[in-house]
């Protein structure tokens, strides 16, 4: 179980760095980005970042014990 957590861990890491390397690109170029775009991009962010919450709590509970 311990290796399961670590690495959908890491999965969610690097998700959240694909969400962020997407909004720098988007946002980097310059161009005027539809509102759709932002949402999605916010609603991912805004995913993502539980997503490693929730598994960084899983892990603090399971090396607890």
């Amino acid at each position: 179980m311990k290796i399961i957590i670590y690495t959908l861990l890491v999965l969610a890491y690097v998700f959240f760095l694909c969400i962020c390397f997407l909004w720098l690109i988007t946002y980097g170029s310059g161009h005027n980005i539809p509102e759709e775009t932002n949402r999605w991009l916010i609603y991912m962010t805004i995913f993502s970042v539980l997503f490693v919450l929730v598994f960084s709590i899983m892990k603090k509970k399971l090396t607890d014990n």
